[in-house]
């Protein structure tokens, strides 16, 4: 991340995923077209700060914030990325105090088990030791580690998520009453574009049933692809959509169809036989038509 020198309330950011035609006003922009500017309806959902472009202010930057992501390379010196942890939670914790914020210890994947819990463990403790020097223990700090070669990249962004849907304990407890009154040992909802799930049962995530699910999802979604367009040309995920895949292992994996953009799946080891799997999808369509109204 890259601020201004001084102390003021202004930082040096650069913006992705915008709409195309976003813009907060001049500014030294990449290329030969104008800047263009439009009215504060249409918001941004991701500000990225790291390359220079603009000073904004705080206010502006974190007043409509529910969440601050800050990502550190583990495999990279991180002195100068503590300094600017410290100053970015420390400002907007001024301008908005129930923020929270996220630590993704990045690029793991080429470190052995005993350094990443030694460098999560290091920053861990720096971080919090800087804000109890300057006065700012009440500011909580979660940590995750993360890599883009398996899927702790989508379980890091699930858990932040969850943080700011206020319906999730319901949810948990509509997932919690499917799970003991059937055969299911897991279910998950999941955003089938992000593979990031919304939501899932109070078990602990085993990170190869939540692989399972994400790899489903990429196989319905494919499917639909190619054999389920329509002839106004959209995929055809709709109401109707649902899989059941039967594993060599005997596992069987249910997806269902909850909205356009949800879908939920569930995980069943060694099924019995197929009346299992029946009364399974019975109980499923309960489900959903508890999330729905």
């Amino acid at each position: 991340m890259s601020y201004e020198a001084d102390e003021d309330e202004h930082f040096d950011v650069g913006v992705g995923s915008f709409p195309k035609d976003f813009g907060y006003g001049p500014f030294d922009q990449e290329g030969d077209g104008p800047p263009v500017s439009i009215g504060g309806e249409q918001k941004p959902r991701i500000l990225l700060m790291g390359l220079r472009r603009s000073a904004f202010d705080s206010d502006m930057i974190f007043g409509g914030c529910g969440a601050v992501i800050f990502v550190i390379d583990a495999q990279d010196e991180y002195a100068e990325a503590l300094n600017k942890l410290h100053l970015t939670v420390t400002k907007a914790f001024k301008v908005k105090q129930s923020i929270k914020f996220e630590v993704f210890i990045h690029k793991v994947d080429g470190l052995s088990d005993d350094y990443k819990m030694e460098t999560q463990r290091e920053i861990h403790q720096r971080a919090n030791e800087n804000l109890g020097d300057s006065g700012y223990d009440q500011i909580h700090l979660s940590f995750h580690l993360t890599s883009i070669y398996d899927h702790s990249i989508f379980e890091a962004f699930s858990k932040v998520v969850q943080k700011l849907i206020p319906q999730l304990p319901t949810l948990e407890n509509l997932l919690n009453i499917f799970i003991s009154n059937s055969a299911i040992e897991k279910a998950f909802l999941f955003d089938v574009v992000s593979k990031i799930y919304i939501a899932t049962d109070s078990s602990p995530v085993d990170m190869q049933s939540y692989e399972l699910c994400c790899d489903m999802i990429d196989v319905v979604i494919d499917v639909s692809c190619i054999y389920g367009l329509r002839d106004d040309n959209e995929v055809a995920f709709d109401h109707q959509s649902s899989s059941l895949i039967k594993l060599n292992n005997g596992t069987i994996l249910y997806l269902r169809e909850v909205t356009k953009v949800l879908a939920l799946t569930a995980y069943i080891q060694r099924a019995t036989g197929d009346g299992n799997a029946t009364e399974t999808q019975w109980q499923l369509e309960l489900l959903l038509q508890s999330t729905q109204t």
